[in-house]
Protein backbone atom coordinates (compact mmCIF):
# COMPACT_ATOMS: atom_id res chain seq x y z
CA UNK A 1 0.00 0.00 0.00
CA UNK A 2 2.74 2.16 0.25
CA UNK A 3 4.36 1.84 -2.60
CA UNK A 4 0.95 2.16 -4.63
CA UNK A 5 0.51 5.43 -2.36
CA UNK A 6 4.04 7.00 -3.10
CA UNK A 7 3.73 5.98 -7.14
CA UNK A 8 0.14 8.01 -6.62
CA UNK A 9 2.09 10.67 -5.51
CA UNK A 10 5.24 10.76 -8.33
CA UNK A 11 2.56 10.76 -10.79
CA UNK A 12 0.28 13.25 -9.38
CA UNK A 13 3.85 15.91 -8.76
CA UNK A 14 5.04 14.72 -12.48
CA UNK A 15 1.74 15.84 -13.69
CA UNK A 16 1.53 19.53 -11.68
CA UNK A 17 5.08 20.12 -12.77
CA UNK A 18 4.71 19.59 -16.47
CA UNK A 19 1.71 22.22 -16.36
CA UNK A 20 3.66 25.21 -14.32
CA UNK A 21 5.08 27.45 -16.59
CA UNK A 22 8.81 29.28 -16.21
CA UNK A 23 8.73 32.97 -16.00
CA UNK A 24 10.44 32.57 -19.13
CA UNK A 25 7.49 30.56 -20.62
CA UNK A 26 4.72 33.11 -19.61
CA UNK A 27 7.06 36.00 -21.05
CA UNK A 28 7.18 34.60 -24.62
CA UNK A 29 3.23 33.43 -24.22
CA UNK A 30 2.59 37.06 -23.29
CA UNK A 31 4.51 38.07 -26.25
CA UNK A 32 2.96 36.31 -29.02
CA UNK A 33 -0.32 37.06 -27.60
CA UNK A 34 0.70 40.93 -27.51
CA UNK A 35 1.92 40.21 -31.33
CA UNK A 36 -1.57 38.11 -32.06
CA UNK A 37 -2.97 41.44 -31.46
CA UNK A 38 -1.00 44.01 -33.18
CA UNK A 39 -1.19 41.71 -36.05
CA UNK A 40 -5.20 42.08 -35.98
CA UNK A 41 -4.93 45.63 -35.49
CA UNK A 42 -2.44 46.34 -38.25
CA UNK A 43 0.10 47.60 -35.40
CA UNK A 44 3.14 48.22 -37.46
CA UNK A 45 5.42 49.91 -35.17
CA UNK A 46 5.23 46.41 -33.00
CA UNK A 47 6.63 44.72 -36.06
CA UNK A 48 9.66 47.67 -36.22
CA UNK A 49 10.08 46.85 -32.45
CA UNK A 50 10.40 43.59 -32.79
CA UNK A 51 11.40 42.21 -35.86
CA UNK A 52 15.22 41.80 -36.34
CA UNK A 53 17.24 43.47 -38.82
CA UNK A 54 17.58 39.50 -40.59
CA UNK A 55 14.15 38.68 -40.16
CA UNK A 56 13.18 36.60 -43.22
CA UNK A 57 9.80 35.35 -43.98
CA UNK A 58 8.38 32.79 -46.23
CA UNK A 59 4.94 32.70 -48.14
CA UNK A 60 2.73 29.54 -49.13
CA UNK A 61 4.35 30.02 -52.53
CA UNK A 62 7.80 29.81 -51.45
CA UNK A 63 8.53 33.33 -52.07
CA UNK A 64 11.05 35.00 -49.43
CA UNK A 65 10.99 38.72 -47.82
CA UNK A 66 12.82 40.32 -45.49
CA UNK A 67 12.57 42.80 -43.14
CA UNK A 68 12.30 45.71 -45.00
CA UNK A 69 9.66 44.43 -47.77
CA UNK A 70 7.51 42.89 -45.26
CA UNK A 71 7.15 46.43 -43.40
CA UNK A 72 6.71 48.11 -46.50
CA UNK A 73 3.83 45.98 -47.25
CA UNK A 74 2.69 46.00 -43.82
CA UNK A 75 2.23 49.80 -44.22
CA UNK A 76 0.75 49.37 -47.11
CA UNK A 77 -2.00 47.08 -46.06
CA UNK A 78 -2.75 49.38 -43.47
CA UNK A 79 -2.97 52.67 -45.38
CA UNK A 80 -5.55 50.85 -47.94
CA UNK A 81 -8.39 52.62 -47.58
CA UNK A 82 -10.11 49.53 -49.37
CA UNK A 83 -8.50 46.72 -48.08
CA UNK A 84 -9.41 43.21 -49.71
CA UNK A 85 -10.10 41.53 -46.41
CA UNK A 86 -10.84 42.13 -42.75
CA UNK A 87 -9.80 40.21 -39.95
CA UNK A 88 -11.82 39.60 -37.32
CA UNK A 89 -9.95 37.76 -35.30
CA UNK A 90 -5.97 35.97 -35.27
CA UNK A 91 -4.87 34.11 -32.83
CA UNK A 92 -1.82 31.89 -32.83
CA UNK A 93 -1.88 28.33 -32.16
CA UNK A 94 1.30 27.95 -30.94
CA UNK A 95 0.92 27.58 -27.14
CA UNK A 96 3.01 24.97 -25.83
CA UNK A 97 6.73 26.01 -25.27
CA UNK A 98 9.60 24.46 -24.36
CA UNK A 99 12.57 26.94 -23.05
CA UNK A 100 16.78 25.76 -23.34
CA UNK A 101 18.63 28.17 -22.63
CA UNK A 102 18.21 30.91 -24.95
CA UNK A 103 15.98 29.25 -27.15
CA UNK A 104 12.37 28.44 -27.26
CA UNK A 105 10.30 25.76 -29.14
CA UNK A 106 6.86 26.31 -30.16
CA UNK A 107 4.94 22.81 -30.37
Amino acid sequence: MKKLTTIILLIIVSAVMGFAQTSDEKELLKFIADYDRAYINKDVSFAERVWADNFVISTETGEKGNRAQSLEEARKDKADPNPKYKLLSFKSVNDSIYVSGKIAVFV
